[in-house]
């Protein structure tokens, strides 16, 4: 099951092969009471069963042979639970609900709002993101120290509150501009200054939800179906992404299809209301209803051949430090230009809210796609190989963007904009699956702490963008991005023949089990899909 069998719980001896237990068997389930899990069955077969679907399949038919329903008292069957730990239940809510909000509000209606209060600070909404990435940063150690020191739910519920001040902030100070006819201009630079700790606010959520977020919803898993609910968690992300410039566009098409202040600052207050509920999920989790499981090393159905054995080791230290290198300079691009995007669509393309945002709806899909596309073209002509072509192709778009603006239609420039978006951002999962091939368990732990550092890359140069956007213009920040982007998409090109795709004809040695060893052989080369944190979504 999905959930996992948790150590209180037995099954019948029909039921205890991982197989059967995902049929339709419906031998009884003897179960021990475990508090830290929720029975989500009966939910599924009441709203959840009209299609076959993985969750009904596990949880078990609606209707047994007789017609009657399944644990009703005419029936003779007994149902399969689908037991999910409370953690993992609230952690799936707040990822949607995170995801959700921050693509409503936090990116196209906030900066947009903020131009429309004073067209002339470009170089403050650069500053802001600049802010918001540098507090990601320094707040990364704090909150590792606080996770190991009072336990990782104390520093949710810290974020939490957090969370909560800045959403009695923000709507402060949305009630105070009103329309913004009667802001003075002393009132204006109060507003502005007053972001920037919003900013700070935004930052130290981040990196909560970067670290013991997913510590702990890692740790209320079991390890065999661990991988199963962050691919869960991803979707929901992408989903989220995907419905909340929807949202947006709803209370556009009813407010008005203007950037205006009152228009926008009336999104922005839904936006806060959503982010109520967020502030209440980080409340929520408990330490004690993590697993304890041990880490177990599990070994692989097969063995690879020496000659990819003698590359990883031989370059163990090397491809890290180059894949490091290459986010640490692609990131820094994308920090430059991230929030001024919206402001080209406004004002360069003269492109309308709902329009926008339709945009911004549209594209968590396309990287979804993308990463399906690079991992198919990846098993042809390599994963680096592909990363290497798949962001040359990007920041192609991106000089087109930057020096064609002016002759290209609006049309094509907006399907390059999404282009360029998913061709870089699909990337990742497969760059992290050559990580952790290069580096054991404890020398990933450190890249990981290694790769924050990006946040310093895309802090800089979110200030110099902002720099650059008022003194010329958002093309030629674009430009700039695209130039520092071409170097580290350049970089990859060192790693092609450090790294060796295996190649499972040739290099995949299969090992034999024992007769009573009863495990499924999947062989998976690349790492699921965990987790996004160095994109521009």
């Amino acid at each position: 099951m999905l959930g996992g069998i948790p150590s209180g719980l037995e099954l019948e001896p029909s039921l205890s092969n991982r197989s059967s237990h995902r049929s339709l068997n419906q031998e009884p389930y003897v179960e021990r009471h475990d508090t830290r899990y929720v029975d989500i069955a009966p939910f599924l077969r009441k709203f959840c069963s009209c299609c076959p679907c993985c969750c009904c399949l596990i949880s078990g038919p609606k209707l047994d042979e007789d017609g009657d329903e399944v644990g009703s008292e005419g029936s003779s069957v007994t149902p399969i639970p689908f037991l999910v730990n409370k953690n993992v239940i609230v952690i799936l809510f707040l990822s949607f609900l995170y995801s959700l909000t921050d693509s409503l509000w936090d990116g196209t209606v906030l900066t947009t709002y903020l131009i429309e209060i004073d067209s002339t600070r470009n170089e403050y909404i650069g500053y802001m993101e600049a802010i918001r990435a540098f507090s990601n940063l320094v707040s990364i150690i704090p909150v590792h120290i606080l996770s190991e020191r009072y336990g990782r739910s104390f520093v949710l519920k810290f974020a939490g509150m957090l969370n909560f001040y800045g959403v009695v902030l923000n709507t402060v100070l949305i009630l105070y501009v009103g329309d913004g006819e009667d802001l003075s201009q002393k009132g204006t630079d109060m507003v502005f200054r007053l972001y920037y700790l919003v900013m700070i606010l935004e930052g130290t959520i981040n990196s909560v939800l970067q670290g013991p977020v997913i510590s702990l919803f890692a740790d209320s898993v079991t390890m065999a179906y661990r991988s199963d609910f962050f691919v869960v968690q991803y979707i929901i992300f992408i989903l989220a992404s995907f419905l909340g410039p929807l949202i947006s566009v709803f209370f556009f098409a009813i407010w008005g299809n203007e950037f205006e202040i009152k228009t926008l600052g009336s999104v922005l207050l839904v936006g806060m209301v959503l982010e109520v509920f967020v502030s209440v999920l980080l409340l929520l989790t408990k330490d004690e209803w993590t697993l304890n499981e041990a880490d177990e090393t599990s070994n692989p159905p097969f063995e690879l051949s020496e000659r990819v054995k003698s590359k990883r080791e031989k370059y163990k230290h090397v491809v890290p430090g180059v894949l490091f290198s290459c986010s640490f300079i692609i990131s820094s691009g994308f920090g430059m230009t991230i929030r001024f995007f919206p402001l080209y669509f406004k004002n360069d393309l003269e492109l309308s809210p709902i329009v926008t945002q339709l945009i911004y709806s549209f594209m968590p899909i396309c990287v979804f796609c993308g990463s399906t596309i690079v991992r198919v073209v990846g098993a042809y002509i390599g994963r680096v190989s592909t990363i290497f072509l798949a962001r040359l192709l990007g920041v192609g778009a991106m000089f087109v963007l930057a020096y064609a603006t002016d002759s290209v239609a609006k049309t094509i420039l907006v399907l390059l904009f999404i282009f360029r978006m998913s061709a870089m951002n699909s990337t990742y999962p497969v760059a992290q699956s050559v990580l952790m091939e290069f580096t054991d368990k404890q020398r990933r732990k450190t890249w990981k702490h290694i790769e924050s550092l990006t946040w310093l890359g895309w802090a800089a140069s979110a200030a110099v963008g902002g720099y650059l956007v008022d003194t010329h213009d958002y093309t030629y920040a674009f430009a700039a991005t695209a130039i520092i982007q071409s170097f580290g998409v350049i970089l990859y090109l060192v790693l092609i023949p450090m790294v060796p795709d295996v190649n499972i004809y040739e290099d995949a040695i299969v090992t034999t089990y024992g007769e009573n060893e009863d495990r499924d052989i999947n062989i998976d080369l690349h790492d699921p899909l965990l987790n996004i944190q160095d994109t521009d979504i």
